[in-house]
């Protein structure tokens, strides 16, 4: 991401204040890509990527208009990919919820949701990659089912814990 620091110089005091623009150029998988961000006013992020900055843009407002939010990335790609609108599921609706009020509430879960920001389009990239990516995909919304359970069932704690483990697994997909 492409960061500013503008210095801000009144009364004899300075200060640095980040901001971010909204297109940024990364590498993800040894492949120049463009990311555009999207914040609607519940806070939600909704990120695009794309070989160019238009692509990413696109892929911005698509998940925007359908309400796919970061915190989602692997569920809404899992999703998409076996076929099923992931706005009209309750997987993703147990995402949402899980990162809403108990990801979001606490330091080390803010810094999880960053990493996995950071993270989540290389396993996406890497599973689709395969020759095997529906089978993956297959596994994946089994464990995202369980993660629901947990959620629905009122432990955002264990749900939490099952994606990140689950996360963590799919990390082997990309390359090193």
């Amino acid at each position: 991401m492409t960061r500013i620091y503008m210095s801000n110089e009144s009364k004899g005091e300075s200060s640095e204040t980040e901001r971010n623009y909204d297109v940024s150029l990364e590498t993800l998988l040894g492949v120049e890509q463009h990311r555009t961000r999207i914040t609607d006013t519940d806070g939600d992020t909704y990120t695009g990527h794309g070989t160019t900055s238009e692509a990413s843009q696109s892929d911005a407002s698509d998940k925007f208009e359908s309400g796919n939010a970061d915190c989602c990335f692997i569920t809404t790609a899992c999703l998409e990919d076996l076929g099923y609108n992931p706005s009209e599921t309750e997987e993703m609706r147990a995402m949402k919820i899980v990162t809403k009020n108990h990801v979001l509430k606490s330091r080390a879960g803010m810094r999880d949701y960053i990493k996995y920001g950071r993270i989540a389009p290389g396993i996406v990239a890497a599973i689709r990659g395969r020759g095997d990516t529906e089978q993956i995909w297959r596994r994946v919304y089994e464990k995202l089912k369980d993660v629901s359970i947990a959620v629905f069932e009122g432990d955002l704690d264990k749900g939490y814990q099952r994606y990140k483990a689950l996360v963590n697994e799919l990390t082997s997909f990309v390359p090193q």
